[in-house]
């Protein structure tokens, strides 16, 4: 698993394991290789929800810094 922030987009671990997965697969469809992302997408959703209320139960009274989300690098980086 890679070290990277999550998001609800296909990572590029979330991509090489599809392919990875795909590629021995003769039957592959577009059908099921969506089905697989959608399954790791809600799998990784849940471990973040999971994980932010297991943070709160160990730290009471504080709360996750905002400042310390992840922004798009399209907010960085915007044609002028």
């Amino acid at each position: 698993m890679s070290g990277s922030k999550k998001t609800g987009r296909l990572s590029p671990d979330m991509a090489i394991r599809l392919l990875k997965a795909a590629l021995p697969c003769p039957v592959m469809t577009l059908e099921w290789a969506l089905e697989l992302v959608e399954y790791h997408q809600r799998r990784n959703e849940v471990a973040k929800r999971c994980h932010i209320e297991r943070w709160r139960g160990e730290h009471p009274g504080l709360e996750l810094n905002p400042l310390l989300r992840m922004t798009p690098a399209s907010e960085y980086w915007q044609d002028e």
